[in-house]
């Protein structure tokens, strides 16, 4: 008897009670961003001001006053999956060293990126994305390693809105 009753309960509450959605996740609309690891805490750098090809992306905390090397504008494709990161410097563009899987900035030449939402942020991945994704050190001034996707919380980025 009991058994049945659980049965029933369970029936009308099948029908009445409703699941919360969850939120879709989505990628951040064009625009310009700091752009913070999840884990880490520690923002996208274009080391030392460098607008020279080659120069190193690197993690660093957050620059006090704040400075325009930290600075990203994030250009979203139409395909709103993917886009292309350059530096509000000199336009320095965001690209990958394939020969050491090292995030560096290249002048005009911007590589396209995935762009994945995640819970708490977005994977920014290599295309094609045997690379891998942005994958934040742990130490300050360290350059950014491009690793096998894992979606650990090193490799989830915060956009933050600028302005």
């Amino acid at each position: 008897m009991f058994a049945k009753l659980l049965i029933q309960l369970a029936v009308v509450c099948g029908a009445i009670c409703t699941v919360i959605p969850k939120p879709d996740l989505s990628v951040p609309i064009s625009g310009t961003y700091r752009i913070q690891n999840a884990q880490t805490g520690l923002f996208l750098d274009a080391s030392g001001f460098g607008v020279a090809p080659g120069t190193p992306v690197i993690v660093q905390t957050l620059n006090e006053p704040l400075t325009s090397n930290q600075e990203w504008t994030l250009a979203v494709n139409s395909d709103g999956q993917s886009g292309t990161l350059k530096s509000v410097i000199n336009f320095v563009a965001l690209s990958i060293d394939p020969s050491q899987g090292l995030v560096i900035a290249l002048n005009s030449i911007a590589s396209d990126f995935q762009i994945v939402p995640v819970d708490g942020g977005v994977l920014i991945c290599s295309i094609p994305s045997s690379f891998g994704c942005l994958t934040s050190p742990s130490d300050p001034l360290t350059q950014i390693p491009v690793q096998s996707r894992t979606g650990h919380l090193n490799q989830v980025w915060v956009f933050e809105i600028i302005g």
